[in-house]
Parts: structure tokens; sequence; C-alpha cells
């Protein structure tokens, strides 16, 4: 508790700073991997295409960047729900144990 408080003139701005970056990165990881966003995207990429802004190699190698991103936030998020299942399956089962008493 004393090395707490004496070096809280030191460590608080360092602890404000590591909190800010990572506030930072959840909010830039949100845009990056909204797929909401990224279908947009694609859209927009079609419209462009259509109205002769792209080439299409370019709306090709833009496209498949995004179907690629994608992807790997789909499998990015059934990794993370196949990691979390035996944790909810666990409370479930308190769920019904203590429903049941």
């Amino acid at each position: 508790m004393l090395f707490r408080l004496l070096t809280a003139p030191v460590k608080g701005p360092i602890d404000l700073v590591v909190w800010t970056g990572k506030k930072i990165q959840e909010a830039a990881d949100g845009e990056l991997n909204n797929p909401e966003k990224i279908k947009k995207e694609l859209v927009s990429l079609e419209n462009r295409l259509d109205r002769g802004e792209l080439s299409e190699e370019e709306f090709e190698a833009l496209e498949l960047e995004l179907i690629t991103r994608l992807r790997d936030i789909s499998k990015n998020m059934r990794e993370t729900s196949e990691k979390d299942m035996p944790q909810k399956q666990a409370d479930a089962s308190r769920i019904k144990t203590s429903k049941s008493a």
C-alpha cells in the first residue's frame, strides 16, 4: 500500500497513457473489424466499378482484400466463441443446479 502511494505521481500518468492506448486500440479494431462496414465498402466498390472509377483489376484486388478481411473476422469470431464455450457451459450448469436446489 505504501509503495503504491509513493509511486502514484509517476505510475499514475503512465497508467493513464496505457489505458488511453488500449481504448484507442479497441476503437480502431472495432472500426476495422466491423463486418457491416466492410460489406458497405464492398457495395461502394461495386458502385465505383460501375461508374468507371476503377479498372477491373483494381476492383478485383480491392474486393479480394475486403473478402479476406471478412473471412478473417468470421474465423476469429468462431475461434473466440469456441474458447468461451466451456465457460458458458459451466455457467449454464451452475444456473441449472442453483434453480433445482
